[in-house]
């Protein structure tokens, strides 16, 4: 499986909020990790999306956290950015043409 440019970033923003424990501007997470703020912008939709971080707007507003870091798995991270994850990717496998076994 490839991660997505988009994945690789949306890591390091996750990784920055861990680190600094608070809010954290979507800008100044971009520029710590050399993401373009248009992009990190994105990634911060999917994650709110998926109730990763949450968003706050105003002065004092920007992003953080709204699970424990030691309980968010990296599926769920890759789900959040890149869609479903499937182990087996066969369509159709069983006898006579039923569903794949490993689908689930």
């Amino acid at each position: 499986m490839d991660i997505s440019r988009k994945t690789d970033y949306s890591l390091r923003m996750l990784a920055e909020l861990v680190r600094s424990d608070g809010v954290v501007s979507v800008r100044a997470a971009a520029e710590k990790n050399g993401i373009p703020y248009s992009f990190a912008r994105s990634i911060q939709h999917d994650l709110v999306a998926a109730g990763i971080i949450e968003s706050t707007r105003g002065a004092r507003g920007g992003m953080r956290l709204c699970v424990d870091p030691h309980e968010v798995t990296m599926r769920q991270v890759i789900e959040a950015i890149q869609g479903p994850v499937y182990v087996a990717t066969c369509g159709t496998a069983g006898p006579e043409g039923a569903a794949c076994p490993f689908r689930p």
